[in-house]
C-alpha cells in the first residue's frame, strides 16, 4: 500500500494521477483478505461458501457501479465510489473470515502480538520468496506484450488487442476455479496415494481438454455477431485477436494441472523454470515481432508461449513423478 501511494508520487507526480490511486488503493487490503478467505474455505473444502459470498458482492458492486455512472461527474468521483466498495470489502471479509475460524476451527478471536507477527513474517517471507518470484515472470509474460505494443504501436493498437484479450480473459475463470478447487485435492493425493494422484491428473487433463475445446468451438462460432455487437466498428480488428487467443484457453488449463502437479510434489523450482522460460520467451519475439506484425504478432506469441510452457511442464512433471 505504502509502496504504490509513494510510487505514484515519484513516477507521476501529476496531482491527478495521485488522487485517482488513493482512492483506489483500498484494492490491496481487500483482494488481500479476499484471497485469504478463499484459500480458507478451499482447504476447508468449503468452496460453496466462498462463491455465494462473492456472488452477492460482485452483484451488488456491479449494480452500484453501473448505476452511479450515470449520476457521477468525473472520473475522480467514480474512482471514489470504487474505494468506498472496497473498504466495504474489507469490513465484509474481515468478519466473513472470524466467524469462518470460530465455527470451523474454534478460534474464537485472532491475537495479535508484535513479537510473534515479526517470526511469524519472516516465516511467511523464507517460505513464498520464490512464490514472489514466480509472481514476478508470470506478470512480466501477461504484461509484456501490451507494454512494447504501446512503444512500437502506440495506443491505438493496444486498444485493439487489449479489446480482443478482454473477452478471452473473462474466460479465466475456468482456470482460476480449476485451480482452487484442484490444489488442495491434489497435494493431498500426492502425499498418500501416489495412483490416485496421477489419476487425477490423467482425468483432469481429459475433463478439461474436452470442456476447453467446447468453448473454443462455441467462441470461433459465436465471435463474429456476438462481438460486432458488443464493439463500436473501429474495433472490430478485435474480433481477429481474440479468435487466435481463444486457442489459449485449451493449453493453459493442461498446463495448469501439471503445474498443480508439480506444486503438489513441492517442486516449485520446476515452476519458477517454466514461467522464466515463458516470459523470456514472450519477451523477446514480442520485441522482434510487433515492428512487422502489430498486435497480430502478440496474440500468436500469446498462444505460442503456452505451447512451450506445456512442453516444458510435462516432462518435468513425469520426472519428478517416476522418482517418487
Amino acid at each position: 500500500f505504502v509502496v504504490i501511494l509513494a510510487s505514484s508520487m515519484l513516477l507521476y507526480p501529476q496531482k491527478g494521477v495521485f488522487k485517482g490511486v488513493l482512492y483506489v488503493s483500498p484494492v490491496i487490503f481487500a483482494t488481500s483478505l479476499s484471497g485469504t478467505f478463499l484459500i480458507l474455505t478451499s482447504v476447508l473444502e468449503k468452496l460453496y461458501i466462498s462463491s455465494i459470498l462473492s456472488i452477492v458482492v460482485n452483484l451488488f458492486s456491479t449494480v452500484l457501479l453501473v448505476a452511479s455512472l450515470f449520476y457521477v461527474r468525473s472520473i475522480y468521483s467514480f474512482l471514489a465510489v470504487r474505494g468506498g466498495l472496497y473498504l466495504a470489502f474489507i469490513v465484509i471479509f474481515w468478519f466473513s473470515i472470524q466467524i469462518l475460524l470460530n465455527r470451523e476451527l474454534g478460534v474464537a478471536k485472532v491475537k495479535f502480538k508484535v513479537k510473534s507477527l515479526v517470526l511469524y513474517f519472516k516465516d511467511i517471507v523464507s517460505k513464498s520468496f520464490i512464490f514472489v518470484l514466480i509472481s514476478i515472470f508470470a506478470i512480466l509474460y501477461n504484461k509484456i506484450d501490451i507494454y512494447l505494443l504501446n512503444i512500437f504501436k502506440g495506443p491505438e493498437a493496444v486498444g485493439i488487442y487489449s479489446a480482443g484479450y478482454k473477452f478471452y480473459d473473462a474466460l479465466m475463470f475456468l482456470v482460476a476455479s480449476y485451480n482452487v478447487v484442484a490444489t488442495p485435492v491434489l497435494s493431498k493425493l500426492a502425499s498418500v496415494n501416489k495412483k490416485l494422484f496421477i489419476s487425477k491428473i490423467k482425468r483432469d487433463a481429459l475433463l478439461l481438454s474436452l470442456m476447453s475445446g467446447a468453448v473454443v468451438v462455441f467462441s470461433l462460432i459465436l465471435s463474429g455477431p456476438v462481438l460486432k455487437f458488443a464493439l463500436q466498428p473501429s474495433y472490430f480488428a478485435s474480433i481477429n485477436v481474440f479468435r487466435i487467443v481463444i486457442f489459449t484457453l485449451p493449453l493453459m488449463l493442461i498446463v495448469s494441472i501439471f503445474l498443480n502437479g508439480l506444486y503438489a510434489m513441492k517442486k516449485m523450482r520446476a515452476v519458477l523454470i517454466i514461467f522464466m522460460v515463458q516470459a523470456v520467451f514472450n519477451t523477446v519475439l514480442n520485441y522482434v515481432l510487433i515492428p512487422h506484425y502489430s498486435y497480430t504478432a502478440s496474440a500468436i506469441l500469446t498462444v505460442a508461449s503456452e505451447v512451450v510452457s506445456l512442453l516444458i511442464a510435462v516432462p518435468l512433471f513425469y520426472k519428478f513423478y517416476s522418482e517418487r
